[in-house]
């Protein structure tokens, strides 16, 4: 599976790829693309990559999560390219042996996509207009 894609992702298949019998606790995380930004409707959300840098961050961020979080198992996929409201943009998946760790690790994944993987996303409005979006600070 690669973990920077311009297909659908599937949560399920995300899931599958980290639960398993010995774990007790799942967690699938599903971010999609909001309609709205304030007051304005969002036609489409466009995400740009450099696919070989990313996929190297998010094993960094993999490995970060891993290490903090040592008994869990996580999995990433984020999409690029044209998006419209309400389709996936990213999956998190975690499993540890108890709930409260795979929320955690998802949680702990989730902050480290939006702060450290260079994807950058502009929304193009109904109206015609355009907006480059900044990621989280570090």
């Amino acid at each position: 599976m690669k973990r920077i894609t311009e297909s659908q992702i599937d949560p399920l298949v995300v899931l599958s790829r980290v639960k398993g019998s010995s774990k007790g606790g799942n967690v699938l995380f599903i971010g999609t693309v909001r309609e709205r930004r304030g007051r304005k409707l969002l036609k489409s959300l466009e995400y740009e990559v450099y696919r070989d840098l990313a996929e190297n961050v998010l094993e960094d961020i993999l490995a970060q999560v891993k290490n903090k979080y040592p008994g869990s198992d996580v999995e990433i996929v984020h999409r690029f390219g044209t998006l419209a409201p309400g389709e996936i943009s990213v999956v998190i998946a975690s499993s540890s042996l108890h709930r409260e760790e795979a929320f955690k690790a998802c949680m702990y994944a989730i902050n480290l996509v939006k702060k450290k993987l260079p994807i950058w996303k502009k929304e193009k409005f109904e109206d015609g207009s355009e907006k480059w979006v900044r990621g989280e600070k570090l």
